[in-house]
């Protein structure tokens, strides 16, 4: 599948909202996945499920490395061999993780 990183964005928007029984307009793409309560089940679940949908292999780990639906949809873009993440990316996801 070649998706582009609003249709990720999409679905992780989507999958949270079912997981947690929110309405989508409550889950901002900048949050990290720990502030909606997801434990390493629930994010090795989400890792699985995205993989299955967008048809690649997605280490599990990369939900801790990218743990924003904004990073991670960049990363998954990256992965399936659209443009790369953006440079702040990581930045950005290691200054969340150093809080």
């Amino acid at each position: 599948m070649k998706a582009n990183q609003q249709q990720i964005k999409t679905w992780m928007i989507d999958y949270l909202a079912k997981l947690l029984m929110l309405d989508r307009a409550r889950i901002d793409v900048t949050d990290t996945f720990e502030s909606y309560g997801l434990d390493s089940a629930a994010m090795v679940g989400m890792t699985g499920d995205l993989s299955d949908w967008a048809g690649i292999e997605i280490d599990p780990v990369i939900a801790y490395d990218h743990p924003t639906i904004d990073a991670l949809s960049a990363q998954v873009v990256a992965l399936l061999g659209g443009a790369a993440a953006p440079v702040g990316t990581q930045l950005a996801a290691d200054a969340v993780g150093a809080e």
